[in-house]
């Protein structure tokens, strides 16, 4: 397997307490009790987050994005979204994401000063791919998430990127881009199965930056909507790439 982004504590509080004053609590617990000794941040989505009274119960004080409070030993301040990271010095350390959505959760994994993360999701359904990709662990049940499994053939296609790290040009580069688009399109026409969360998982746990994952499915949903995608130059690969896939997988 090649290496993900990079390492960070993943935890996330589920249990059914999605989103509510129980489960911010219990990350604000989390982030007091983090290990690391570093300044922790607060992402909520936007300024107002502020105002919500679970988080504004926190502090006597009125609450404003990047002013420094104190939870225990633990020094933290709020950011939102767009603000994310700080501007000014932030040296990284724990994040507690409240409320974050599927796109802003790549955003948090793609970011290298994140050394712990802990989610407080709105709905599971925007932290599932995340949750799979980084094996986090629900705070309250212990149970950690996996990346699931796909079609032993497809795993194989998509370890010729991985191993080249084509990625890093998020398939934007001719090249990169003409390789994805006949890869999806030989293992369409083979029949193999291509679920685009489970696809996304996998990539973001391999290391694929976000905005490539997020390239490579929109060019996944073409192929599947079997739309006439542009190729420039020849189409250099065939049924030999599928065969070696078919090889490797040990069919």
């Amino acid at each position: 397997m090649a290496a993900v982004t990079h390492e960070y504590e993943a935890v996330y509080v589920g249990g059914g307490r999605h989103g509510g004053s129980d489960a911010v609590e219990r990350g604000f617990q989390w982030l007091r009790e983090c290990q690391s000794l570093k300044e922790g941040l607060v992402v909520v989505p936007v300024q107002d987050s502020l105002d919500i009274s679970v988080v504004a119960s926190l502090t006597t004080k009125k609450l404003k994005p990047n002013k420094r409070y104190r939870l225990g030993a633990r020094e933290f301040r709020f950011v939102t979204w767009r603000t994310f990271p700080p501007r000014d010095r932030w040296d990284g350390g724990p994040v507690l994401a409240l409320w974050p959505d599927a796109d802003f959760l790549r955003t948090l994994h793609d970011e290298r000063k994140v050394e712990a993360l802990c989610v407080v999701p709105q709905e599971m359904a925007d932290v599932v791919t995340w949750a799979q990709a980084s094996g986090a662990t629900d705070l309250l049940t212990g149970t950690a998430m996996s990346v699931p499994s796909l079609d032993p053939v497809v795993e194989q296609a998509l370890l010729d990127p991985t191993r080249s790290e084509t990625y890093h040009n998020v398939f934007v580069q001719y090249e990169d881009r003409d390789e994805a688009i006949m890869t999806l399109e030989l293992l369409r026409d083979d029949g193999r199965p291509l679920p685009a969360p489970a696809i996304e998982s996998w990539a973001l746990a391999h290391g694929w930056p976000a905005r490539a994952v997020e390239n490579f499915l929109d060019l996944l949903d073409e192929v599947r909507q079997r739309k006439r995608l542009r190729i420039h130059g020849r189409r250099w690969m065939g049924k030999e790439a599928l065969e070696r896939w078919r090889e490797a997988a040990g069919e």
